[in-house]
């Protein structure tokens, strides 16, 4: 049975993750999206190389290889078979930047307190 994966929605209407995809030339687009693709097969059994848990933290990131550029993408696992995807971004050093890392920290805050008020 597949998984769901849904883009999450700011309530201004933004998608951090499309708005991540419309920077990308087609050939990545392509890689990401069958990234995506093994989230939905594999689901929470999907293990590195493409995802990994994010330390002291409930997000996770999708590992997308491109040739030469890798690309991350955060992620959380959400109520029944449902992941949400947030921001991306090119991989430029071996640590992930803690500025994405904070955006996706703030997403995910501000998708509980959505929530919340439901």
């Amino acid at each position: 049975m597949l998984w769901t994966v849904v883009r999450y929605r700011r309530a201004n209407g933004e998608t951090p993750f499309d708005e991540f995809m419309e920077g990308l030339v087609p050939k990545d687009k392509a890689r990401v999206v069958r990234t995506v693709e093994l989230l939905e097969t594999f689901g929470p059994r999907l293990t590195e190389p493409y995802a990994k848990k994010i330390q002291g933290s409930e997000l996770w990131e999708l590992r997308v290889p491109s040739g030469s550029n890798a690309f991350r993408v955060f992620y959380v696992a959400w109520t029944g078979r449902t992941f949400v995807l947030f921001n991306g971004f090119r991989k430029k050093t071996q640590k992930t930047p803690l500025k994405e890392l904070a955006r996706a920290q703030r997403l995910l805050s501000e998708m509980k307190e959505r929530e919340k008020t439901r």
